[in-house]
């Protein structure tokens, strides 16, 4: 072989190395001009658009791990972000006394307050003094029943006075 056959060879392999590299070590970037952007923060018009299934598992769940309410029999909690309405279904068994009911519901309504809260940042928690802003939007619904009496059905509009105090506690 000749020294300029060598020397042709070694410049075409020398360059293909070069092209091989540039496209390898020169991958695009992207910069965010923002550099903490706030995830929670939705716009103020974006429709509030709340899943019920994962808010009623939410509950379950927590109930299920503090197991604070044996007399709960059955609960089952629905609702429409369509008709801005929660509905909830409470069966207590036989025996329960109003104090109980009235300090479960008080748990519950707090519960739907955060779990809501935590699902779209735009409604406020729960305070000693308030069930938070989910419900000044949203029509609360709740039957609850002893056996086969119906201890109370109410439907509260959005906003109005619920007959629960959200600064009552288990202790």
């Amino acid at each position: 072989m000749r020294f300029s056959n060598i020397v042709a060879s070694f410049t075409v392999n020398l360059l293909e190395l070069i092209q091989r590299s540039k496209y390898s070590s020169s991958k695009p970037s992207y910069v965010s001009p923002v550099e903490t952007p706030n995830m929670e923060t939705l716009a103020e018009d974006y429709p509030q658009v709340i899943d019920f299934v994962m808010l009623y598992n939410d509950i379950v769940e927590e109930y299920a791990d503090e197991n604070l309410y044996p007399y709960v029999a059955n609960m089952d909690i629905t609702g429409s972000t369509k008709k801005l309405r929660i509905n909830i279904d409470i069966e207590v068994v036989e025996g329960t006394n109003d104090i109980a009911v009235q300090v479960f519901m008080s748990d519950l309504l707090r519960k739907i307050s955060t779990f809501t809260a935590q699902q779209d940042g735009r409604f406020t928690r729960e305070t000693d003094e308030s069930f938070g802003s989910f419900f000044d939007m949203y029509q609360l619904r709740y039957t609850i029943t002893r056996g086969e009496e119906t201890v109370e059905k109410k439907t509260i509009k959005p906003g109005g006075e619920i007959p629960f105090d959200p600064g009552l506690y288990l202790e």
